[in-house]
């Protein structure tokens, strides 16, 4: 096996187009998902976008960016990794349907202590906003607080 074939694998970004332009080749393929040549031609298209859009080589990944349609469909039951923030969303949402949290660890494939934990963390988040009351400034020139 060469070491591109160790990447070119289904996780890949690039496999779900790699297997489209390949579902009518009947030909070996590299890491279970399409042929070299449906590869190439999906890592070319792929560059030459990137190339024609100025766009970064590499992208980073803001952990608290949350993809608002993975945490629909985790939500309606379908089985989706979701980042640490996106869960977090998802348990929430589907708090707020009414559903009992061992029905929502369930449907997200975690044990209840870990829904719970996620719900705790944002009771304690509420918890820790202060009201901040603004003192009228004649208040404070005459160092009177009003109550």
């Amino acid at each position: 096996m060469t070491p591109f074939a160790l990447h070119l694998i289904e996780d890949h970004p690039l496999a779900g187009v790699a297997a489209a332009h390949c579902r009518d080749h009947d030909v070996p393929l590299v890491g279970g998902v399409a042929c070299g040549r449906c590869w190439e031609q999906a890592i070319r298209d792929d560059e030459r976008f990137a190339v024609e859009n100025d766009l970064p080589r590499e992208l980073t990944v803001d952990p608290e960016d949350i993809d608002e349609v993975a945490v629909d469909r985790v939500c309606q039951g379908e089985a989706l990794t979701l980042t640490v923030a996106e869960r977090s969303v998802a348990i929430r949402r589907l708090r707020a349907t009414g559903l009992p949290i061992t029905a929502i660890a369930e449907r997200l494939h975690l044990n209840h202590r870990t829904v719970n934990r996620a719900l705790g963390e944002v009771d304690q988040r509420v918890r820790r906003v202060e009201l901040v009351v603004p003192v009228p400034a004649s208040a404070r020139d005459v160092g009177e607080v009003a109550a």
